[in-house]
């Protein structure tokens, strides 16, 4: 199948993974996989129907991988009554549900503490899945602001991990905006037929660029 961004050619990257010796893990057991372990990332930056097809998809092929959500996305509200079933659900599969946070984006509009910010929407995530989350995100936007350069120690928060901590010292692999910057424009599936690879990769996916059958067909949730 050629490269493109259908759910077959998604699954055609988790085999060829698992064919090389790939484990597919989400981020919440990052701590305690060594090697051969690909952790898969979703961030959900713009709609969450194409999350809960993805997350549909990788729970028929007996996988489990994180989804950060937004509560500041200005496309989506995670507590809406069809986004607020369609998280539930992605929990119900056994997927992992996690935060991308953007403190420093509204500490910048607010004049407030980006700290208190953060808890803020910890609390607020926390409080639409009616359980703790056990990690967060950056979201790199467009407002010039990286949220990467806020500094802080996760257990402060009550989390186990930040994924740009948790990725470091493994390999990082992302489809951003379509392209495969990290993989000079080619599909990860090309890396995954290299002769070496490292031992860990962290794999970002964004679930809006990736499609059944067409681009433009979203799927009734409720």
């Amino acid at each position: 199948m050629p490269c493109n961004f259908t759910h077959a050619h998604y699954a055609e990257i988790l085999r060829a993974a698992r064919k090389r010796g790939y484990q597919i893990k989400p981020l919440r057991e990052h701590a305690c996989c060594d090697s051969h372990v690909l952790f898969v990332r979703h961030d959900v930056d713009w709609t969450v129907e194409p999350a809960l097809r993805m997350a549909e998809f990788e729970h028929k092929l007996d996988h489990q991988t994180s989804y950060f959500i937004r509560v500041h996305a200005p496309a989506y509200n995670p507590f809406s009554f069809k986004n607020y079933l369609a998280l539930n659900q992605i929990l119900d599969m056994g997927h992992e549900v996690a935060l991308q946070f953007e403190c420093l984006d509204v500490a910048h509009l607010s004049g407030e503490d980006p700290g208190k910010i953060l808890r803020r929407e910890i609390q607020v995530l926390e409080s639409i899945l009616g359980q703790k989350i056990q990690g967060i995100a950056a979201h790199r936007g467009f407002s010039g602001f990286d949220n990467d350069r806020f500094e802080f120690k996760p257990s402060e928060y009550g989390l186990q991990y930040e994924a740009r901590r948790a990725s470091a010292g493994s390999a990082f692999i992302s489809d951003s905006m379509k392209r495969w910057p990290r993989t000079n424009g080619q599909c990860f599936c090309k890396t995954l037929e290299q002769e070496s690879l490292p031992p860990r990769i962290f794999l970002l996916i964004h679930p809006d660029f990736w499609y059944e059958k067409s681009y433009y067909a979203y799927e009734r949730v409720v």
